[in-house]
């Protein structure tokens, strides 16, 4: 499962937000990822192989969807744990689609993960419809 960090309340009501290490401080475009970020970070890549040369990486080795997979699934956003991304031990989340609409479904799908934990749990690709922001089967 996705964690990106922790909330804790202490017995006074005061809440704390823990990061992991190394957590990004901001975010970055695909053009300014290092060869270190690469060798030594999980990342989130947003957008598909036509727009996120990262993503087009990933496809290109079969790791991911490739364009042609994009473009046949309009009105779907995708999810896909690629375990092993740019180097071993690292993952990449790609949250892309066809289309920015579908790209943003799945954008959102991912932000609400309390609510949609279920459909993610074990889960290494998951499909959601634009139109109703739920799983495809």
């Amino acid at each position: 499962q996705l964690a990106l960090g922790s909330v804790s309340e202490d017995a006074s009501g005061e809440v704390t937000t823990q990061t992991p290490t190394g957590f990004p401080q901001s975010a970055a475009l695909d053009s300014e990822v290092t060869s270190s970020d690469r060798e030594n970070s999980n990342m989130i890549l947003v957008g598909g192989p036509a727009v996120n040369d990262l993503t087009a990486e990933l496809a290109d080795e079969g790791m991911t969807w490739n364009a042609s997979e994009y473009e046949s699934n309009e009105g779907v956003g995708v999810l896909d744990l690629v375990e092993g991304a740019f180097s071993d031990g690292n993952h990449a989340l790609v949250v892309a689609g066809h289309q920015a609409d579908d790209t943003r479904a799945a954008s959102e799908f991912i932000a609400n993960y309390q609510e949609h934990a279920e459909d993610l749990a074990e889960a290494t690709t998951v499909q959601v419809s634009t139109e109703n922001n739920q799983v495809v089967e």
